[in-house]
């Protein structure tokens, strides 16, 4: 299968960028990347599976996808820089250069444990994801996605993933990742719960 590209690197050349998740569907040959783009052939193309974006829950997913990003200050602000520790060889050296290039010194500097840098940043992201379990209680108690019949959407899946990730590139026993757990009454960690009780299997 070709790959294909589904935007342009950021560097003001026209060089296509290779993303993943990217599809083939063998039964109608289509590939696809990019995770809307692929939701939303998943949920036309075989209607008879469980919708993860049904009509008129874009804006709202949108909205919260903005809002969980930016929570604190960035859950890529703590996460990106300890993703190093969870790669294997082959791919430490190409994630080493580019990110630090992005942020012009070594991963090391970025965030230094221990440092009031980092215990800011760290305070900030749990402010914000107290914020923004405020929202999910608007639900009402007991409800643990983001739409209020209980619907495991797309929301869910980025808000889930998200959290996976910054667990396993701090650690699951760290104080920091308690922190989450803690944050919301609680709430990240009974997502968290409920998505590995319903589909461990």
């Amino acid at each position: 299968v070709k790959p294909i590209s589904t935007q342009k690197l950021a560097d003001g050349t026209s060089a296509p960028l290779y993303t993943v998740p990217t599809i083939h569907d063998s039964s109608t040959g289509i590939v696809l990347a990019d995770s809307i783009a692929i939701i939303r052939y998943l949920d036309t193309t075989y209607p008879d599976t469980p919708q993860l974006l049904p009509d008129g829950f874009m804006a709202a997913t949108t909205l919260l996808l903005e809002s969980f990003e930016s929570a604190g200050g960035g859950v890529s602000d703590v996460s990106r820089p300890a993703t190093i520790r969870i790669l294997n060889e082959a791919s430490v050296g190409f994630y080493r250069e580019t990110r630090e290039r992005r942020y012009g010194m070594k991963l090391e500097e970025v965030l230094p444990a221990g440092t009031p840098k980092y215990e800011e940043v760290w305070r900030r992201l749990y402010e914000g994801l107290e914020q923004l379990g405020k929202v999910y209680d608007k639900n009402g108690e007991g409800s643990v996605y983001f739409f209020g019949d209980g619907r495991f959407t797309f929301a869910d899946v980025c808000v889930i993933s998200m959290l996976v990730y910054l667990r396993n590139v701090i650690g699951a026993e760290t104080r920091e990742w308690k922190g989450v757990e803690e944050a919301s009454g609680g709430r990240w960690k009974r997502l968290l719960e409920e998505n590995e009780r319903l589909y461990s299997t």
